[in-house]
């Protein structure tokens, strides 16, 4: 689904690209990459066509942009996430009040990019 997304905010934008992502065990991601790779090269047709290579894996201590994709996953997306589609039922620690502050005030920055991506937003 990740690089579904990707590949639509790569034609809605008309450009390129390619997907850096923290690394996992290695049989983990032989499995993601093999799987991308027969997606991508199928005789039937060619999907991820704007993907210029198969995903890159790596130290998230040693890249500071996966460094700064998982700050902003813990500190933004997860506790407003969490607060949208668990409330009303979960109720535990995870879910916090206080996230809706952040979703009112970061909730503008990335409210669009579902559908620049050609996925349904939720509200």
């Amino acid at each position: 689904m990740l690089c579904s997304s990707f590949g639509h905010f790569l034609a809605a934008i008309n450009s390129f690209g390619f997907r850096v992502a923290d690394r996992r065990d290695h049989l983990k991601n032989v499995n993601v990459a093999h799987s991308i790779f027969m997606q991508k090269f199928r005789a039937s047709s060619a999907v991820y066509a704007r993907t210029l290579e198969l995903p890159t894996f790596g130290h998230g201590e040693n890249h500071a942009l996966l460094q700064v994709c998982d700050i902003i996953s813990s500190a933004l997306i997860d506790p407003i996430t969490t607060l949208v589609c668990c409330t009303g039922h979960v109720a535990n620690v995870h879910v916090q009040p206080g996230a809706a502050h952040l979703r009112q005030r970061f909730a503008a920055v990335p409210r669009d990019l579902p559908q620049r991506c050609g996925m349904s937003r939720v509200e």
